[in-house]
């Protein structure tokens, strides 16, 4: 803090001292600050013209005060300082512009945008538009179509027969329990494309056809060889190759008939001969 005290004086360009060595402090072009009811006043020196007197570039425009302490800024501190300042305002308005700019591009342009961030990197990516527009009109999956206002006709051109998904586009075919496993069973072994090997151990629970090759099981009503029975289930294994019905030489074929009336008949084919016995036991 510089010795001695000031006065200044309302509209007066004047700065009188008191104790005060203004030849040393401050020069010309350099500043006197003084704080007057609270208020920083920044003055800048015209001339010094004695230790206790100097002559400001400008009137004060403040109160008249005496007894004030005071410091002098250099001229080459007091421009740092404000050129400082100005290049701070100066690289805020530049972020808050780069800032209005990348919203905007955010906000309204289509497709993928780039965003200049504040670290001077950039980012690419698709801006809120193209974001909006690009789900506008997607189905919601948890709503099962039920957001179409043409349901009938959506389901159409999806292939859905009654409601019903087809299994070519990851349904099942049908709309009730039972009929979806047959439709999966069915579709899921190609009994023409499987190989001789595999049909023979292949096991097709629910078949309808006799003549399935390998082993299986399946309905038929018929009255089987003498016996006045009716076959409710028939359980077979076989070496058949084919599922023509055709039996010869080398093929063999082997049945249980779970009939209706509760008794159960053994058939055998062996190289085309078919033989039936009836089968009993001490149940009652």
């Amino acid at each position: 803090m510089p010795a001695g005290t000031i006065t200044l004086t309302n509209n007066s360009a004047t700065v009188t001292g008191s104790g005060t060595s203004f030849t040393t402090e401050p020069k010309a072009n350099d500043f006197i600050v003084a704080v007057v009811g609270g208020v920083t006043y920044t003055l800048g020196v015209q001339s010094v013209n004695s230790a206790t007197s100097v002559t400001l570039t400008t009137a004060y425009g403040g109160p008249t005060t005496s007894g004030l302490a005071w410091n002098a800024v250099a001229n080459a501190a007091l421009v740092g300082i404000t050129a400082q300042v100005a290049a701070d305002v100066a690289k805020a308005i530049r972020g808050l512009n780069l800032d209005k700019a990348n919203w905007q591009q955010v906000y309204s342009a289509s497709g993928n945008i780039t965003v200049t961030l504040p670290d001077g990197s950039q980012y690419s990516g698709p801006s809120w538009n193209s974001v909006v527009n690009s789900v506008s009109g997607k189905m919601d999956k948890s709503q099962n179509l039920s957001d179409l206002a043409d349901k009938p006709t959506a389901r159409f051109n999806l292939g859905w027969v009654n409601g019903a998904l087809p299994i070519s586009l990851g349904g099942t075919g049908a709309t009730d329990a039972g009929t979806a496993r047959a439709n999966l069973l069915n579709n899921a072994i190609n009994w023409e494309l499987m190989n001789t090997e595999m049909r023979r151990y292949a096991f097709a629970a629910g078949r309808q056809n006799a003549n399935l090759q390998g082993a299986g099981v399946w309905s038929f009503n018929n009255t089987p060889f003498g016996y006045n029975e009716q076959y409710g289930l028939c359980i077979q294994v076989n070496n058949r190759s084919d599922s023509s019905g055709a039996a010869g030489t080398g093929v063999w074929q082997h049945y249980l008939a779970l009939c209706t009336s509760g008794n159960i008949l053994y058939v055998t084919n062996i190289n085309g001969i078919y033989s039936a016995r009836k089968l009993y036991s001490t149940s009652r």
